[in-house]
C-alpha cells in the first residue's frame, strides 16, 4: 500500500514524511483468464456525484467562492450609516488549491493499490463554514480489469466509484464537518485499486491503469476573522500567498531590515510572500472587479471609485475609502511591518475620509467613528506590544514593529510560534536555532519524525534538512547512526534497509526481523552533502511465504528516537555546502542603499536567497553599502549587488555582461546582453566566507531555487539554470581522491582536468605501443 505525505510549501519544507510503497503491491498473484471482448472505446467521461453533492456543486459554480480577500454578499443596506455598519461583517471566505501549496504537477497513482495524502491549511482551532473538498482527476485503463477510486478527509471515507470506461474525469465536490482542527489542516487521502485478473497464482501488475490526481483539486470554506484570538491562530489563517504591506516610499533601514526578516520566516514556513507598499496620492491602482454598496457612493470619495479599471487616487480621502474596503480592494494585506511613516499614512488616509462622512450628517460620522475603532487598528502605536493582531480595513492582519523585527522572526519561526497564545506580545529576546556543542545530533532536530509504519514489500522514511541545521560546534556531518527495528513476517527472508542521502547509497544491511533495535552506522562523505538534504532510509522485504496460498500482509519498520546524525568534519571548503555550513551563526547582510529606494526589487531577491541558503532571519545584520567603495564584512556574509572587500571574485557583472574566472584567472564564460537572471558565487574574504548575489538586467525576482555542490549558480525566474565547480583538480584532491572522482561525476564541470589526463595517459600508452611494433618489425625484418 503506497502512502505519500504532501504538505504545503512554496520551497520544500524540512520535515519528516515517511511512505510505504508498494512497488509490487499485493503482487496481484492470480491466474490468467481469458478477458472479455472490448467495446468500442467510447469517449471521456465524467463521474457523477451523489444527487445531493450535485445539486450543492450546481450552487457552487452559480455563485464560485470568493478567495480570502473578500466577503459574501450581504443583504442591501438602506442608509449610509447601514452600509457603514456592514463593512464589519467578519466573514471571511478562502479557496485554496492544490497548485497555490507548491503542487504544479499531477499526482500519479498507479499499481495494484496506492494512495497518497494531500494536507489542505485552515486556521487552527477554529470552526469553518462550508467547507467542501473538490476532487479534480483523470484515470486512464489501458490494462481493464477492475479499478476502484476511494476519497477520505481526516481519515473518513466520503466518496467511492469503480470506472469501467477506458478513460475519464472526476470532479465531485465532498461536504466536510467545520469542527475545529487544532492540527491546522485538512487531510485529503485518494486511494486507487487496480485489479486485471481475476484468480490467485497470476503476477497482476499492470502500467495501464492509472489515476491522475489534478493541482485543481482545492478546499472552500469560511471563517469567522472574530474567533481569530491568539497569534498562533493568526498564523494558520494566513493564505498560501501571503501580502507583506509596507510604508510608501523610500524604506527606512529599519523597515527595509524588518521586510526582509519576516519575509524570510513566512517562506521559511511555508508561505509564499508578497510584498505591497500603501499606495499613495497619485498613485495607480486597479478597481476591476470591486461593488461598492449604493449608499456609500453618497460619498464623494467612494463615488469616485465606482468606475472600475485603473484609477489613479487623486486625495487621501480616496486612499481613506480604499482602505475601508480593504479585502476585496487593490489594498489587501496579511501582515503589516508597522513603522511611523506608515501608522502616518493609515492616520492621514482615515483623517481624511472623516471629513466628508462628517459632511453627510451625524449618524454616518457615528457609524464611521464606531467602525474605525474595531476595523482599523492597525494605525494605533500599540506601547509595550511589539507584535500583534491588528484589524485594517476589517481584516485581521499580523502588525510586526519595524524596530522589533529581528526577535520577531525568531519568536515566529517553527521553535517558538505555538507558545503565541495571546493576541500581543512583547519580545525582547528569540532565537531560533541555538548553538550547541554536542557532536549528535538527534534526528527529530532535523525534522525527522520516528514512527512505526507498515511495510508489504517497500516503505521509505525521510527527513528532509538545511545543512545549517546539521552543523553543530563548526562540524559537518561525519557519520549517521540508524538505529532501526523490524517485526518478523512471514516471509523467511530477512529485510533489507538500506541508507540514502541525496540519492547517494551510504550503506545497507540485513536486519534480523524480530522486533528488536539494530544500530545501522554509515559514513557520511562529503560528496554527498548539499545545502537542502534528503536523506531516506529504505526497507524492502518479501511480502509472503507461500505466495499462491497466503493473503500478502505488511509487517511494521521503525526508525527510533536514539537515531542520529554525527558531526565532526570541520568546514574548510569555499565551495555551497562549505560555506552554508558556515552561515549558522551571526551574520552580515549587505546590500545597495538602490534596494532600499525600490524595495519590491530587492527584497524578492533577497528572500529568495536566504530561503536558499537557510539561514536564521534573527541572526542577521543589515548593512547598506556606500555609493562608492566595498564593505568590510565582519562576520561571515550574504552580499546583494554590493562589493565586497578583499573577496576573490570568480564572477564579474559589468551591465548586461558575465564574465566567469576560473582557477589562474583562465576565463570560463563570457557573455553579453544577459537580462532577468542572476549570479551567486560562494567565496571568501580574509577569514570570513559567504554569498555574493549579482543581477544582470532585471534579476531573477522571487525565483524558487536550490543551491548545489559547486561555488557558482546562475539563477534565472524558473529557478537554477546551471551550477559550476572552479576549484581546480589539485585542491579537491587534496581533499580525498575518491570524493573527488564522484564530484567530477556530479558536476561536469569538473571533468576538464581528469579529461586532460586521460588524453595524456592514452598519448603516451600509444606512443609506447608503436615504438613496441616498429622494433617488432625491425626484428622481423632482420
Amino acid at each position: 500500500m503506497g502512502k505519500t505525505a504532501y504538505f504545503p510549501f512554496g520551497r520544500p519544507v524540512t520535515g519528516g514524511v515517511f511512505s510505504a510503497v508498494a512497488g509490487l503491491a499485493l503482487l496481484g498473484l492470480t491466474c490468467a483468464m481469458p478477458r472479455p471482448a472490448e467495446a468500442q472505446t467510447p469517449p471521456p467521461r465524467q463521474l457523477q456525484a451523489p444527487l445531493q453533492i450535485q445539486a450543492q456543486r450546481q450552487a457552487q459554480l452559480q455563485t464560485p467562492p470568493a478567495s480570502a480577500t473578500s466577503r459574501p454578499p450581504a443583504a442591501p443596506a438602506e442608509t449610509l450609516a447601514e452600509a457603514i455598519r456592514a463593512l464589519s461583517d467578519g466573514t471571511v471566505q478562502v479557496s485554496v488549491a492544490l497548485s497555490e501549496l507548491g503542487i504544479a504537477r499531477p499526482i500519479n497513482l498507479s499499481g495494484t493499490d496506492s494512495r497518497r495524502s494531500l494536507f489542505l491549511p485552515v486556521p487552527s482551532g477554529i470552526p469553518i463554514k462550508d467547507a467542501v473538498v473538490t476532487l479534480d482527476a483523470r484515470y486512464l485503463r489501458g490494462d481493464g480489469g477492475r479499478t476502484t477510486v476511494v476519497a477520505y478527509v481526516d481519515g473518513t471515507a466520503q466518496w467511492a466509484s469503480a470506472p469501467s470506461d477506458p478513460e475519464g474525469v472526476i470532479s465531485t465536490p465532498m461536504s466536510i464537518s467545520g469542527r475545529p482542527r487544532n492540527s491546522g489542516f485538512v487531510e485529503l487521502s485518494v486511494a486507487w485499486a487496480s485489479m486485471v485478473a481475476e484468480q490467485v497464482c497470476f503476477d497482476d501488475r499492470s502500467i495501464g491503469n492509472v489515476l491522475e490526481l489534478q493541482p485543481t483539486t482545492r478546499l472552500t470554506y469560511s471563517y469567522d476573522r472574530n474567533a481569530v484570538l491568539d497569534l498562533t491562530t493568526a498564523w494558520t489563517a494566513l493564505p498560501a500567498r501571503t501580502r507583506v504591506l509596507m510604508a510608501p516610499g523610500v524604506l527606512s533601514q529599519q523597515s527595509f531590515d524588518a521586510s526582509w526578516r519576516i519575509g524570510t520566516v513566512l517562506e521559511r514556513g511555508g508561505k509564499r510572500v508578497v510584498f505591497t507598499v500603501l499606495p499613495s496620492v497619485g498613485s495607480e491602482v486597479d478597481l476591476t472587479g470591486l461593488t461598492l454598496p449604493p449608499p456609500l457612493r453618497a460619498i464623494p470619495a467612494f463615488a469616485a471609485l465606482q468606475g472600475g479599471g485603473r484609477h489613479v487616487i487623486k486625495d487621501a480621502a480616496e486612499l481613506g475609502a480604499l482602505l475601508m474596503v480593504a479585502g476585496h480592494g487593490p489594498v489587501v494585506a496579511d501582515v503589516v511591518v508597522s513603522d511611523a511613516a506608515l501608522r502616518t499614512a493609515l492616520s492621514a488616509a482615515m483623517d481624511a475620509l472623516r471629513v466628508q462622512m462628517a459632511a453627510a450628517g451625524p449618524e454616518p460620522l457615528a457609524a464611521f467613528e464606531a467602525w474605525r475603532a474595531q476595523n482599523f487598528t492597525a494605525e494605533r502605536d500599540v506601547t509595550g506590544r511589539n507584535l500583534n493582531i491588528a484589524m485594517l480595513g476589517g481584516r485581521s492582519v499580523i502588525a510586526v514593529d519595524a524596530a522589533a523585527a529581528g526577535p520577531a522572526s525568531g519568536v515566529l519561526s517553527d521553535t517558538w510560534r505555538r507558545t503565541l497564545q495571546v493576541p500581543a506580545v512583547k519580545v525582547d529576546t528569540a532565537v531560533a536555532r541555538a548553538p550547541g556543542d554536542s557532536r549528535a545530533i538527534p534526528l527529530s532536530r532535523l525534522g525527522g519524525v520516528s514512527a512505526s509504519f507498515d511495510v508489504l514489500v517497500r516503505g521509505d522514511w525521510s527527513a528532509t534538512f538545511d545543512i545549517g541545521k546539521a552543523v553543530t560546534a563548526g562540524g559537518l556531518p561525519s557519520r549517521l547512526d540508524l538505529d532501526l527495528a523490524a517485526a518478523p513476517s512471514a516471509a523467511s527472508s530477512q529485510p533489507v534497509a538500506s541508507v540514502f542521502l541525496n540519492d547517494y547509497l551510504l550503506g545497507a544491511r540485513s536486519l534480523g526481523g524480530n522486533g528488536g533495535a539494530e544500530r545501522l552506522s554509515v559514513d557520511v562523505p562529503y560528496y554527498a552533502l548539499a545545502p537542502v538534504n534528503v536523506l531516506r532510509v529504505s526497507f524492502q522485504r518479501q511480502p509472503m511465504g507461500d505466495r499462491c496460498r497466503e493473503t500478502p500482509q505488511p509487517f511494521p519498520v521503525a526508525v527510533l528516537p536514539s537515531s542520529r546524525l554525527v558531526s565532526d568534519n570541520t568546514a574548510t571548503t569555499t565551495d555551497f555546502v562549505g560555506v552554508l555550513a558556515r552561515l549558522s551563526g551571526p551574520l552580515d547582510v549587505i546590500v545597495p542603499a538602490a534596494y532600499l529606494q525600490a524595495p519590491l526589487d530587492g527584497l524578492p531577491r533577497m528572500v529568495s536567497v536566504m530561503v536558499a541558503a537557510g539561514v536564521s532571519p534573527e541572526q542577521g545584520k543589515l548593512t547598506v553599502a556606500p555609493a562608492s567603495g566595498a564593505v568590510k564584512p565582519g562576520a561571515n556574509f550574504v552580499s546583494f549587488d554590493a562589493a565586497v572587500d578583499g573577496a576573490a571574485r570568480k564572477v564579474r557583472v559589468e551591465g548586461d555582461r558575465l564574465i566567469l574566472v576560473g582557477e589562474g584567472d583562465r576565463t570560463l564564460l563570457d557573455l553579453t546582453g544577459l537580462d532577468r537572471v542572476a549570479v551567486i558565487q560562494a567565496m571568501a574574504s580574509g577569514e570570513r566566507v559567504g554569498l555574493d548575489y549579482r543581477s544582470l538586467g532585471g534579476g531573477a525576482g522571487d525565483a524558487t531555487f536550490q543551491l548545489g555542490t559547486g561555488d557558482v549558480a546562475v539563477v534565472a525566474g524558473n529557478g537554477t539554470v546551471a551550477q559550476i565547480n572552479t576549484q581546480s583538480a589539485a585542491e579537491v584532491v587534496a581533499q580525498r581522491p575518491w570524493d573527488y572522482v564522484l564530484m567530477a561525476w556530479n558536476e561536469r564541470a569538473t571533468w576538464g582536468p581528469i579529461a586532460v589526463g586521460v588524453a595524456i595517459v592514452l598519448f603516451f600508452a600509444l606512443l609506447l605501443a608503436a615504438r613496441a611494433m616498429r622494433r617488432r618489425n625491425r626484428t622481423g625484418g632482420h
